[in-house]
């Protein structure tokens, strides 16, 4: 049994991210209603290309938040009705912080890799040179944030919806980018990864009776890259049953102990937590309303044969007790979760998890892996 110090950190950690949902809200829904027409407006590229006759657009509006925008490296079509493929990236930063301009630098604030050091990557100005120079366009995505000083109403659905939204905003204007719509990837970093799986894994969303005609494109990809991703966005289920449970040995009733007594220990994490599934009362987080909220971000259990290949990579923590937060999100433990439900279910994916001993004998690169799913010849 774990000391009742590490358990009360592996809460911290987790809490500092997860959450509880109130039952009523949209899921922030209701942005998207005035956004069926799109504005482009050439700028300078924020960075050397090596592709010159490409244009790029910077802040596409897709909804009516100042957050609701994405930016969009295009190839000059040399023919009319030229098209082509589409890889979309989406920024982590634990829903509360990043932006999709974090491709624009290869060095962080802080001097440091802004990239990461990851396993078969590149840098992020290399990922869209390539990109660009096999005529593939880029996108690079911004959507709403949890709120920090209040709970928030809607929860990481008003993240995650956004980010499909961005998707199916493209694919409905398609003909006017030059957007292959059969031939779209997503690649995200951490709350980015984990929103990738979200959308490419659960099955068509394209709502044909709806009266918004973006809701009625389709959602499903050709192909998802994660980097440092989560197993899943029900984050009771990664102590008590999932990626971290080896380390979490109690059961839900525990659990809920603890959560109280972290509340006593540190209010100042309690509207952080309840934003996340957003709920005014963390009591109700069992609650079948709560359970229904949770089921719905649980996007490993929509891992299936049909599903589109995974690139994943969880390379910078250590195989060891959780006792940080950047540990608990992006334990290598979350990727080998994802691994073994690929593997339990005929699916398919390229896997780098070197703290535990795992690599594809492929050696496939994240642009390599996009080229051969996006059926673009290098």
């Amino acid at each position: 049994m774990k000391t009742f110090l590490q358990t009360t950190l592996i809460c911290l950690c987790a809490l500092s991210l997860a959450g509880c949902f109130e039952s009523g809200n949209d899921s922030g829904l209701s942005s998207y209603s005035d956004t069926a027409q799109i504005q482009l407006s050439a700028n300078t590229a924020p960075l050397p290309v090596n592709n010159s006759s490409a244009a790029f657009y910077s802040d596409i509006r897709y909804g009516s938040d100042p957050l609701q925008t994405f930016d969009l490296f295009l190839p000059q079509a040399a023919s009319p009705g030229q098209t082509f493929p589409l890889v979309i990236y989406i920024h982590g930063g634990s829903f509360n912080s990043g932006d999709k301009n974090v491709v624009y630098s290869d060095v962080n604030d802080e001097g440091e890799p802004s990239y990461g050091q990851f396993e078969r990557s590149q840098k992020y100005s290399e990922q869209i040179n390539a990109y660009l120079s096999n005529d593939v366009a880029f996108a690079t995505i911004n959507y709403r944030l949890l709120e920090q000083e209040s709970i928030d109403r809607d929860g990481v659905k008003k993240s995650l919806n956004d980010m499909q939204r961005t998707l199916q905003f493209i694919r409905f204007h398609a003909a006017t980018l030059n957007i292959d719509k059969q031939r779209i990837g997503l690649h995200g970093l951490s709350a980015g990864a984990g929103g990738a799986l979200w959308i490419g894994l659960r099955n068509e969303q394209a709502d044909s009776s709806s009266q918004d005609p973006i809701a009625q494109e389709s959602s499903r990809v050709q192909a998802i890259a994660a980097q440092e991703t989560q197993s899943t966005y029900d984050l009771v289920d990664w102590i008590s049953t999932g990626a971290l449970s080896s380390y979490f040995p109690l059961s839900e009733l525990f659990y809920r102990q603890i959560i109280d007594l972290i509340f006593v220990v540190q209010p100042n994490l309690k509207t952080q937590i309840l934003s996340f599934f957003a709920m005014q009362d963390v009591t109700k987080l069992y609650s079948t309303a709560a359970t229904s909220y949770r089921e719905s971000v649980d996007f490993i259990n929509e891992i299936s044969s049909d599903d589109p290949e995974l690139w994943v990579s969880n390379v910078e923590e250590n195989n060891a007790f959780p006792t940080n937060q950047t540990l608990f999100f992006h334990h290598p433990l979350h990727a080998k979760e994802l691994l073994d439900k690929v593997t339990k279910e005929n699916a398919n994916g390229v896997f780098y998890i070197p703290k535990l001993n795992v690599s594809d004998e492929s050696n496939e690169t994240l642009t390599a892996f996009m080229f051969r799913k996006l059926g673009v010849n290098e």
